[in-house]
């Protein structure tokens, strides 16, 4: 993920031009607003890319938190 967002902030690409074309096909899907990535959607708002502490805190709110009788 961090060679997604080196290229996007600053235009690097890898040394190889075949790992350097997939990374910029790739990066066709994102967008770094601000610092934060986002994945583009087709139909469905942005959304935003989490590390994984984050996705971990994310679901235990979720599954523990002020959402657990919805889950």
């Amino acid at each position: 993920m961090t060679e997604l967002v080196n290229y996007l902030k600053e235009g690097t690409l890898p040394e190889d031009e075949k790992e350097a074309r997939k990374l910029r096909f790739k990066a066709r899907q994102y967008e770094l607003m601000e610092k934060i990535l986002y994945k583009r959607s087709f139909l469905t708002p942005w959304l935003r890319c989490v590390g994984p502490l984050q996705a971990e805190y994310i679901m235990k709110e979720i599954h523990e938190g002020s959402c657990s009788m919805h889950a």
